[in-house]
């Protein structure tokens, strides 16, 4: 899928409080991110994390994320929000994954071609940032087969029989 569209480079932390550069900081050559911008997406991106802990178990260069989208705030508020989700996410590793992104969200929107905040969106992107695949939703068959293909195709391997999709 040719999307041409590049994740923004942005400022965030994560809710471990480390300060982030994104789209540079993140880790993998290939970056599975998880964009919700309500609170009952969480359920669509929970019902993903199998595949994808799978995907980053069998491939060094996969690495995923959650990045929740919340409109722009005074750092105050931003702290209380972000207090909040740490002390609802017991998980260090889950705090280190999750990056509270607060932006203009019509701006962020349009960045990334998304159409609506109905929904979780689901971006493959490079080291660079740019969208090597995006889907929107949970983990249906079409998903699935989009994301684990895009995948396979960087980084030119075939998933193995063991991992559960």
């Amino acid at each position: 899928m040719k999307l041409h569209l590049k994740f923004p480079t942005l400022l965030a932390s994560n809710l471990e409080q480390r300060l982030l550069s994104l789209p540079q900081d993140l880790e993998g050559e290939l970056n599975i991110l998880f964009i919700p911008f309500a609170q009952w997406h969480q359920l669509m991106v929970n019902a993903w994390l199998p595949l994808v802990k799978g995907l980053e178990a069998h491939y060094a260069a996969v690495h995923y994320y959650e990045l929740p989208v919340i409109q722009e705030m005074s750092a105050e508020f931003q702290d209380v929000i972000n207090a909040g989700m740490r002390a609802g996410i017991p998980e260090v590793d889950a705090r280190e994954r999750t990056i509270t992104l607060f932006v203009d969200k019509p701006v962020f929107r349009g960045s990334l071609g998304l159409p609506s905040e109905d929904t979780v969106y689901i971006l493959l992107i490079d080291r660079f940032g740019n969208v090597v695949w995006r889907g929107e939703g949970g983990p249906t068959p079409r998903n699935i087969s989009g994301l684990v293909k895009a995948v396979e195709g960087r980084l030119a391997l075939r998933l193995p029989q063991h991992v559960n999709i």
